[in-house]
């Protein structure tokens, strides 16, 4: 694991963490569990109880913006309720590089300050009580998750609940018994270049979380479905490729004006995207459709209202693999709906995006939800959303 200090404010030290990966070539678009931890000199210690600002003083640092208190290095392994539990505090922290089995979750932060806290390069694994997961954020906004590895966890590998514009990034969460990473009413939220794969139920859940953002992860042979998106207001999917998922590739319930944009739904084993009822004004374009579920259905189902499965603007709309594209594409579900320009050619390279081709620009396409990102956390209070 690459090794990151965080000592900016979080959007800066989004803009910092993707530059370097736009410098380099080397992510991987298959999936490839890690058993153990890389080789890093833990050392042991007992689980971390932080309650006040008080209870940081046997960790390095001052707790200031430029110079965080750090917790690092460190093996818990205990059958205690946390590993790691940070909250009710105002000071800036950083918990990172540590290796952590406990029974209900491995880290946990709770009600800190706006903008105070990183959490990167760390194992959080086997947790086992009813509802465990890796890692947690709980009512905290603007906390940043970066490159852990979540797995064998009893629900959640990542877990965020009313936590506003946190941002997911770069994390590995496969083998967990619910889903790899879950946001529950976290609005503004991003989730970037994640890879959740092999979970009991979903790769992704986004639930309740309003104007939050899915790009560039990898959801492959999860039991469920890739993502999961349910009660949820101006979502945005670009860029993701969920394939071989036992389901569908993205279920959505009750949910209005979200987009699909640029995925790869490559065989999913019944559909490739399901709109439930409750689904009302979503747009899908620009999608490949690949061999997603059986001949008896299409490769996708709308039982939604006034969801468009083309672009509007260009007339263009997803390219469907046993379509005949000089024709419209007739969508199964009671919405009959219809991709009216269906895409002669697939808009993915069959490699998928991570190629050299591709890996620039998907990039700079991440930098570029990032900044407007950084954007929207510094002018929140005046946000105007027009429909």
């Amino acid at each position: 694991m690459r090794k990151v200090n965080f000592k900016a404010t979080i959007p800066l030290i989004i803009v910092l963490l993707v530059i370097p990966s736009m410098m380099s070539n080397s992510s991987t678009r298959s999936f490839q569990p890690l058993n153990t931890p890389l080789n890093y000199k833990y050392v042991e210690h007992d689980p971390i109880s932080i309650t006040s600002d008080g209870d940081f003083v046997d960790f390095n640092g001052t707790g200031i913006l430029d110079d965080p208190y750090i917790i690092e290095g460190l093996n818990i392994s205990t059958n205690e309720s946390y590993g790691i539990y940070v909250g009710f505090t105002s000071k800036h922290f950083i918990i990172q590089n540590c290796y952590i089995d406990a029974s209900y979750a491995g880290i946990c932060i709770e009600s800190v300050a706006s903008d105070s806290a990183g959490v990167a390069n760390n194992f959080c694994v086997n947790s086992k009580s009813t509802n465990g997961m890796g890692i947690g954020i709980l009512f905290s906004e603007k906390i940043v998750v970066y490159n852990n590895t979540c797995y064998g966890n009893m629900k959640f590998g990542i877990a965020a609940f009313f936590s506003p514009f946190t941002i997911i990034y770069e994390n590995t969460c496969f083998e967990n018994n619910y889903s790899g990473i879950t946001v529950g009413a976290s609005e503004y939220s991003d989730l970037i270049a994640n890879n959740c794969s092999y979970n009991s139920m979903y790769g992704i859940s986004i639930i309740s979380s309003n104007i939050t953002g899915c790009f560039l992860s990898i959801c492959e042979g999860n039991l469920d479905s890739g993502i999961y998106l349910e009660n949820s207001d101006q979502v945005f999917l670009s860029k993701n490729e969920l394939i071989k998922n036992h389901f569908t590739g993205a279920f959505v319930a009750d949910s209005t004006r979200f987009h699909f944009n640029y995925n790869l739904f490559l065989e999913n084993i019944d559909f490739a995207l399901f709109l439930d009822k409750g689904c009302e004004s979503g747009e899908v374009s620009f999608n490949d459709f690949i061999d997603n579920g059986d001949s008896k259905y299409t490769q996708s189902y709308d039982s939604g209202k006034n969801n468009i499965w083309f672009d509007k603007y260009e007339n263009a709309g997803n390219y469907w693999s046993e379509a005949e594209h000089d024709s419209p594409y007739f969508i199964d579900g009671d919405a009959e709906s219809v991709d009216y320009f269906p895409l002669q050619e697939p808009v993915i390279l069959p490699d998928g995006y991570n190629t050299e081709n591709y890996t620039t620009v998907d990039r700079c396409f991440v930098l570029a939800c990032s900044v407007l990102f950084s954007l929207v956390v510094f002018r929140r209070r005046n946000l105007i959303l027009k429909s």
